[in-house]
């Protein structure tokens, strides 16, 4: 058995020197990112929730820079128990109450005379329902909003059961009366609230300033314009253009600039600076730091150069840890991870005396992107700058031994990194895409694909319905044909590979590929690679070591593991627990390991 497995450069969140960045900040063990703005008037966000928050987050942090640069203070928070905050599981408190804390804190916090409320999604519920509660709610944004709250939980568990075959979770599959999406689980308490709300039966002022962002072809988005409308608010309706784009997927997310533009030129039109806001307390004044679980302590903050980096450090409480987990970002999910995993795991090591620090690589979250940075940024080399940024972080506070974790875009990523970067002690390697990248393939391109192996391809085409669509249309036989050619390609190349020698693209990726595995394996670090059993990533692991991945064999530092009843995202709950296990295990290993030699 291998003995790896056993079976500051930083600103805290108390700086406020940052411009143009939103500064991390805990408000009653919410964790909140603060845009400072000059005016006397705030922006509240109240955001969506799960799978639609992932694709949601970079464009609620530019929306909110654009409301601070033209004056507008603002904050976004996470809802109790999701993202970075804290909060009790089984808690009988919903989100209401917490809410309304935050906009009390925001508005004290900043001297505030006015807050506008915006809201996405379950998060329109919250701020219309602010808005009829609390006087010195000005204004009231929504965007895309349901119009009752059962009526959003019937189409989140809709949609779950309709993606199951996919993400492998049912609505019903969280604890009892809990919804789950996406591996995501809005509490019961939360749920019930929820059915309370309706954005028509709300009592909202008359003559409110609202902004209705609604999507084309929408029938509801339509009765409740009418609605507002003859309810007396002075409604302005704009279109949400690209929202299909918008939420569809978190890694092909595209951030609707127009409705960023349209929500802050509302703003500017209809409320004039009065003065500047007096501010109650400072930044300084707030809580750095909670402790979200027993014995577990929480620190956003943010490093690297100019200090554009943002990531949260978690460690055990009392004791001097010496092993750190850093996770990184798969695809554009932001640092809290698909379905909270990274949150989740970070809490999990910290009570077994194993610090995290979970970041936003540039242009994903929280981190704006470099000064000349290109806008797709996975698979790029220079993502590596980023890795030993937060390992500078991690050393800087007394980190001994760091392991590095990525799913999918992430794991080439903790390849690469490991090979770059020496102080790299071991690395975790979950469902990932590729083991080199081909320079002629183009990124946008290749996301874009879908993430099904080849035998999908191979057996759909075997399938009488398929063959009938696909005949049926050139446009569909087209399609179908080009997605098998494209499959076929891979295998067909690396057959004829030997015969092309140094000319063949795999070839020259096969020796590429066992340089880094053999660079690793001469420093000892210990490579624990995990693949769902029916991932697309299995063609790639294949195609460089073997059907039966025998070429592997000759690393003694590496460990392969295959997950059964899992998928691509390790949405199952069970998937996401073996993952946690054999990381924990790992990470205990090499703790001890350094404190016995220490």
């Amino acid at each position: 058995m291998n003995a790896f497995f056993g079976e500051t450069d930083a600103t805290p969140a108390t700086s406020c020197s940052q411009r143009g960045l939103a500064q991390p900040v805990y408000l009653g063990g919410l964790a909140a990112m603060l845009h400072a703005g000059e005016g006397d008037t705030g922006a509240l966000f109240l955001s969506p929730w799960g799978y639609e928050e992932l694709c949601a987050r970079k464009t609620f942090r530019l929306m909110g820079e654009r409301l601070a640069a033209a004056g507008f203070p603002s904050l976004r928070f996470d809802y109790p128990t999701t993202g970075d905050s804290g909060g009790e599981e089984n808690s009988e408190t919903g989100w209401i109450v917490p809410s309304r804390g935050i906009l009390d804190d925001f508005r004290s916090f900043h001297g505030l005379k006015r807050v506008i409320v915006l809201g996405q999604g379950i998060g329109c519920l919250y701020a219309a329902h602010l808005a009829a509660t609390d006087p010195t709610v000005a204004g009231l944004v929504l965007l895309a909003p349901p119009a009752s709250g059962r009526g959003y939980l019937r189409e989140v568990a809709a949609w779950t059961s309709f993606t199951r075959p996919t993400f492998l979770v049912g609505p019903d599959d969280g604890p009892e009366g809990s919804l789950t999406a996406a591996g995501f689980v809005l509490s019961k308490e939360v749920a019930l609230e929820a059915k309370m709300l309706s954005v028509k039966k709300e009592d909202l002022p008359a003559k409110l300033p609202t902004l209705f962002v609604a999507r084309p072809d929408h029938p509801g988005d339509a009765a409740l314009t009418d609605h507002l409308s003859a309810a007396g608010c002075d409604l302005t309706v704009t279109p949400f253009e690209g929202y299909a784009e918008y939420v569809s997927d978190p890694t092909l997310s595209q951030v609707p600039e127009g409705v960023i533009e349209a929500v802050a030129g509302w703003a500017e039109e209809r409320f004039e600076h009065s003065g500047p806001p007096i501010p109650g307390r400072t930044i300084c004044d707030e809580e750095t730091s909670i402790e979200p679980a027993s014995g577990v302590r929480e620190e956003m903050l943010r490093f690297g150069k100019g200090k554009r980096l943002f990531g949260v450090f978690a460690e055990p409480c009392g004791a001097n840890a010496k092993t750190a987990v850093l996770f990184l970002n798969s695809g554009y999910d932001h640092h809290c991870g698909w379905a909270n995993v990274h949150v989740s795991f970070a809490r999990a090591l910290a009570s077994n005396g194993i610090a995290s620090l979970r970041i936003d690589l540039s242009n994903i979250g929280e981190s704006p992107p470099w000064p000349d940075q290109k806008a797709q940024v996975l698979y790029s080399d220079r993502q590596i700058d980023d890795v030993k940024a937060a390992i500078d972080e991690l050393k800087a506070r007394g980190i001994e031994t760091v392991i590095v974790y990525g799913r999918c875009s992430g794991a080439y990523l903790a390849l690469l990194s490991a090979v770059a970067d020496e102080r790299i002690d071991a690395m975790v390697m979950v469902n990932s895409r590729r083991f080199a990248w081909n320079p002629k393939q183009d990124v946008d391109t290749e996301l874009k694909k879908p993430v099904q192996p080849l035998s999908n391809y191979t057996a759909k085409m075997r399938d009488p319905a398929v063959l009938k669509r696909a005949l049926s249309s050139p446009e569909e036989f087209r399609k179908a044909a080009g997605k098998l050619a494209s499959g076929l390609s891979r295998p067909f190349m690396k057959a004829i590979a030997p015969a092309l020698g140094p000319l063949s693209m795999h070839n020259r990726l096969d020796k590429l590929v066992h340089a880094r595995m053999a660079a690793l394996k001469r420093r000892g670090v210990a490579a624990l690679i995990i693949y769902s059993e029916k991932d697309p990533g299995l063609e790639e692991l294949q195609s460089y070591f073997g059907p039966d991945q025998k070429r592997i064999k000759a690393y003694g530092n590496v460990q392969l593991t295959f997950l059964p009843d899992a998928d691509h995202n390790l949405t199952p709950a069970p998937a996401r627990a073996a993952v946690l296990g054999r990381l924990t295990a790992l990470a205990r290993a090499l703790d001890r390991r350094e404190r016995l030699a220490a």
